[in-house]
């Protein structure tokens, strides 16, 4: 057998130490690779994680966004359908329990037009009854409106009375109600049309729109188709561009701004 030379072996070994320290070096190259690729996974997990918790943001904001244009969608066919009604002589035919689509700012907008002072500030008020109690904002507005002669009555002006409530005609002066404020006065008017007037156990029900509510209401027997005179002034006042709102709800050409309308 033959021998290895000395310096041969001095090689090897040589070789084998080097190969192992290298080897030794790849280990932990792989290990820190591996713990910079755990990193990284780690991270896009969390990035995942992040990204999808955006996406169902999204989702939900647009989901609530539909909702919202529907709702405004819905608000402006009510608001257009009460103006062609009330615009169109038909005034005493609407249901008196029902939307009218109309905002405080539009209400506002009548008052200004019309000159009528006594009336500014209410257009939230009668949407608040509206909501409240249910009945129409536009005919509770039209009622109060002819009652108060614009807010410039006596009893408005005296009485915070703006309906002529309680006022006989024997005496209207001395037994008509009296209210705190005008707020209160509107609330409180809705509250009493829609419990005896409106409701089918009411005492004064004789059906739902105001000619119905004519028949106890007033003694003036014209007082409905007066109410629905006085309710075109306030919608034709109130919106001042029927033209675009009709074409929004026939999807012609328009960009969309509820405050436009």
């Amino acid at each position: 057998m033959k021998k290895v030379m000395p310096g041969l072996m001095y090689v090897l070994f040589s070789l084998l130490f080097l190969v192992s320290i290298f080897s030794i070096y790849l280990v932990e190259e792989l290990k820190q690779q591996e713990e910079q690729i755990q990193d990284l996974v780690g991270e896009l997990d969390q990035n995942n994680e992040s990204l999808y918790g955006q996406v169902a943001e999204l989702v939900e904001d647009h989901d609530k966004q539909k909702m919202v244009n529907k709702e405004l969608e819905e608000k402006l066919r009510l608001r257009y359908q009460n103006y062609l009604v009330s615009t169109g002589d038909k005034g005493a035919e609407i249901p008196v329990l029902s939307s009218s689509g109309f905002t405080p700012k539009m209400f506002e907008r009548a008052w200004k037009e019309q000159g009528a002072e006594n009336l500014v500030g209410s257009g939230e008020e009668f949407v608040k009854a509206e909501e409240e109690t249910g009945v129409n904002a536009l005919i509770l507005a039209a009622i109060a409106v002819h009652e108060s002669n614009w807010g410039e009555s006596e009893l408005a002006r005296r009485n915070n009375n703006y309906f002529g409530w309680k006022a006989y005609d024997a005496a209207p002066l001395k037994y008509a109600a009296s209210f705190s404020s005008r707020k209160e006065c509107i609330l409180t008017v809705a509250e009493e049309v829609r419990r005896n007037y409106l409701s089918r156990d009411g005492r004064h029900f004789r059906g739902e729109n105001l000619a119905a509510v004519n028949e106890l209401y007033a003694t003036d027997q014209q007082w409905a188709d007066k109410v629905a005179r006085t309710m075109e002034r306030i919608a034709v006042n109130a919106v001042d561009n029927p033209q675009d709102l009709e074409n929004y709800l026939n999807r012609r050409e328009i960009a969309f701004s509820p405050e436009k309308f």
